[in-house]
């Protein structure tokens, strides 16, 4: 009985720690692309170094959080003496509601980097938001452009170099949160493996 009851104990302790663990790892940066993903990145169209001007894009929020933006970089020929500036407005109230930097030294070339705002935004879900991109200390053959594709995705709007452009950023939204999917996805594979492991156990025993 005392045996039974050791192992009953083990056994709660090893599940609350199994949960505890897959709800911290489920907090993850949960992206909403405002792109269409099935456009080949082919298509992708370069802004070129954006030392004479901006690139914003107009979007509405789909979750009641913002952390950042995930956004595909090109470097070209090197960033490492440019820092990327940015911010968010909220169309609203016209106002900068955020906004962050990072060195261009942090940016790989042809990848998707996170620029993460300075603060966290909340109550955000439906409102709709202009994102702008800058760079400092850039030239025309040295700095950070920005990809698009040719196509202006429903909800959205897209300004390159002050002039309205008939296309979309390739880029994500970003909301730190937990994440029910990602939570029932691990807590179905850690099953799994101890359903797995168990047969094999009685099938050896």
């Amino acid at each position: 009985m005392k045996n039974m009851k050791k192992i009953s104990v083990k056994t709660v302790v090893i599940c609350v720690v199994i949960l505890i663990c897959a709800y911290f790892y489920a907090y993850i940066d949960k992206m909403h692309p405002l792109f269409d993903p099935d456009v080949p990145t082919s298509e992708y169209i370069s802004t070129g170094v954006l030392y004479d001007g901006t690139i914003e894009q107009t979007f509405t929020m789909k979750e009641n959080m913002l952390d950042g933006m995930y956004v595909k970089c090109q470097i070209a020929d090197q960033a490492d003496d440019v820092e990327i500036m940015y911010e968010l407005v909220d169309m609203e109230s016209d106002q900068i509601v955020a906004k962050g930097s990072m060195p261009g030294s942090k940016l790989k070339n042809n990848q998707f980097t996170k620029l993460r705002f300075e603060e966290t935004i909340e109550n955000c879900n439906g409102k709709t938001y202009t994102f702008i991109l800058q760079e400092k200390g850039a030239s025309e053959l040295k700095g950070v452009g920005f990809f698009y594709e040719l196509k202006q995705e429903k909800g959205t709007e897209m300004s390159l170099r002050g002039e309205k452009t008939d296309g979309t950023m390739i880029a994500k939204t970003m909301s730190h949160r937990f994440d029910l999917e990602t939570f029932i996805v691990l807590m179905g594979f850690i099953a799994f493996i101890g359903i797995f492991f168990r047969i094999l156990y009685n099938l050896f025993k």
